[in-house]
């Protein structure tokens, strides 16, 4: 593997191949991507046991499945907390009366503010992104330039782009990032079944956060499932 990646590398620094610049990059990428398959490992168990007792995430997978646990236990007190979690992804009237979903990026700063107290213990920042800026909403990163983090692409329920976005912006653009390893989570605040939905690509609109959830994974290929978590996070008024 590497023999061949090496030699991809030799020709692409040959003046003489410079018309084949463009197949040669594309083919080290790919040889890259091959390579980082290869090598991955899933934790054995002792290596769990040390990540949740605070330890650093060890590679991106480690990193995505921690952030997805932890997206499930925040998701979970949202929707169910003492505190009525879900209200602070709704504009509020004079009585607080729930009136309308926040905007997308009030929703994802809430979100993030959560994530951040339960994983500073083991050395992982989120971080939110500008919406001006040409990447992902958000991100979960350890070790600086030189370690590894998991893009992390946010969208309401009620978003035109709902069904489009994890397969034509986190996986097309981001998770390809080398640090990111193909990985990846798609989070959507589920508002409700009265809130105006877009058409999904086939059959009736969700009903239930937990349905919506479902339906987006079933959008995703047994390789891509490998790679990519969804998180619907329930904020829907109670009946």
């Amino acid at each position: 593997m590497l023999e061949a990646t090496d030699a991809l590398a030799r020709l692409s620094a040959e003046p003489k191949l410079e018309a084949w610049q463009y197949v040669l990059q594309v083919a080290i990428r790919k040889q890259l991507d091959l390579q980082r398959e290869m090598e991955f490992q899933h934790l054995n168990v002792s290596q769990v046991r040390h990540l949740l007792n605070g330890q650093r995430p060890a590679n991106a997978d480690d990193l995505k499945a921690l952030t997805e646990m932890v997206l499930q236990e925040v998701s979970d007190w949202i929707r169910n907390g003492d505190t009525d979690g879900y209200r602070q992804y709704w504009n509020e009237g004079p009585r607080r009366e729930l009136e309308s979903p926040k905007h997308e990026e009030a929703c994802r700063d809430a979100l993030l503010s959560e994530l951040r107290q339960h994983l500073a213990r083991f050395g992982v920042m989120p971080e939110a992104h500008r919406a001006d800026d040409a990447r992902t909403d958000a991100v979960v990163a350890v070790g600086g330039a030189h370690g590894f983090e998991v893009p992390i692409e946010i969208k309401k329920s009620t978003s035109p782009d709902l069904w489009r976005a994890m397969h034509d912006q986190l996986i097309v653009k981001y998770a390809r990032d080398p640090r990111a390893s193909g990985r990846g989570l798609y989070v959507v605040f589920w508002f409700g079944a009265d809130q105006k939905q877009p058409s999904p690509p086939q059959g009736a609109w969700p009903r239930t956060a937990d349905e919506l959830e479902a339906r987006l994974r079933d959008t995703l290929s047994a390789e891509e499932a490998r790679k990519i978590a969804v998180c619907v996070v329930d904020v829907a008024a109670p009946e």
